[in-house]
């Protein structure tokens, strides 16, 4: 027989031990993989968002007074766009600039919806894609004048999804998609173009602000007030202080995690194999009788140990997965849903045979070096 087939029958002899071994090992690796994959994900999305929205200039009439707030910016008491436009050649203005990556062109408005005052945000839909690249939308993007773009929560108040239609101004659109909630403003809005909106309202060269993203190195605020003499150019820097600090906090916790998790696998591992190094003996006489070495048994052994090992990192990758997918909405709700990381599930293989295998070496080495003739007393 091979020595992977004495290894299995061993498992099989034993299904409690193993299953054990199995398990403690599984939850050690689940919590790691766990931990690595949701701050993989968060440091991804937030890498994503900072990169596109590290740097904006946002350009505005005078404020006044609005109870909603988009982009950041609290349109409510004493901070709001909405009562002026600004100039109808702002935009070709702002392209004149150098410096500008994206020139995002909004219009803010208060319609009566099914549910009280909603507020319409009016957009360039290829411009603000562009813009939010963290958007993720169930249902497609939309293309059109005559589709709209809810945020979740208002597509729960309204009961309206991907497909289905609203009535505005006595006019039918479709909902062409819903946005994941973001934990934004966003999510309490509507969105439609901007030439739709404006065509609605009757302000055929309507513009609430304009959102602008900084190319890389760039610092043109100063040339922008020049060109647009009595606007409000003010840079924001978008950090995600709270999201960045919850990532913080679980990354400081890794090392740690990651220590206490391999220190049990190998205590758990290290102790199992030797607490079975008498149950051993009796297998050992027979195996050497049957004339297997000292090396053939050492083998023997750390195959089984492999095959647990192999066992556990699966079982501990699809549980870390699982578990990661349950917590991050839970500490991040504006994160994207956890993906699977083929390459985390290498290394928690790796890391895990690694933990195993070492462990269970001088345990191994003992049992094999058992005196042949004092084993064979125990048949």
């Amino acid at each position: 027989m091979t020595r992977t087939g004495l290894a299995l029958c061993h498992l099989r002899r034993r299904p409690g031990h193993a299953l054990l071994l199995l398990l403690g090992l599984a939850a050690a690796v689940a919590t790691v993989v766990g931990l690595l994959a949701i701050t993989g994900t968060m440091e991804s999305a937030l890498g994503e968002e900072l990169r596109a929205g590290a740097v904006r200039v946002v350009i505005t009439p005078p404020r006044q007074e609005w109870d909603f707030t988009y982009a950041g910016f609290a349109v409510g008491p004493g901070l709001s766009y909405g009562m002026a436009d600004l100039p109808a050649d702002t935009v070709p203005r702002v392209q004149e600039a150098g410096g500008i990556d994206l020139v995002a062109p909004k219009l803010l408005e208060l319609i009566s919806g099914p549910e009280g005052d909603t507020l319409v945000v009016g957009v360039d839909w290829e411009a603000e894609r562009k813009m939010r690249t963290y958007w993720q939308v169930r249902g497609r993007y939309p293309e059109g004048d005559d589709d709209v773009l809810l945020g979740s929560h208002l597509a729960d108040l309204w009961g309206a999804g991907p497909g289905s239609q609203v009535r505005l101004w006595d006019r039918t659109y479709r909902v062409a998609g819903v946005l994941e909630e973001s934990g934004k403003e966003e999510d309490g809005v509507l969105f439609l173009s901007l030439a739709e909106l404006r065509h609605r309202v009757n302000r055929p060269a309507g513009l609430t602000f304009v959102e602008v993203r900084v190319a890389p190195g760039a610092d043109p605020v100063g040339h922008l007030a020049a060109l647009l003499p009595g606007a409000e150019i003010t840079a924001i820097r978008t950090e995600g202080e709270a999201r960045m600090a919850i990532l913080g906090q679980i990354r400081a916790m890794g090392p740690l995690v990651a220590a206490l998790a391999a220190m049990a696998g190998c205590l758990l591992v290290g102790a199992a194999e030797a607490s079975s190094v008498r149950d051993r003996t009796r297998e050992v006489g027979i195996l050497r009788a049957l004339g297997y070495g000292q090396r053939d048994l050492l083998e023997i052994f750390l195959v089984e140990v492999l095959i647990l090992g192999s066992g556990a990192a699966l079982v501990g990758y699809a549980g870390g997965m699982a578990l990661a997918r349950f917590l991050l909405p839970v500490l991040d709700p504006a994160s994207p849903t956890v993906g699977w990381h083929p390459r985390l599930g290498l290394l928690a293989w790796v890391a895990t045979v690694a933990v195993a295998l070492i462990s269970a070496y001088l345990p191994a080495r003992r049992s094999s070096r058992i005196d042949p003739v004092r084993a064979l007393r125990f048949l």
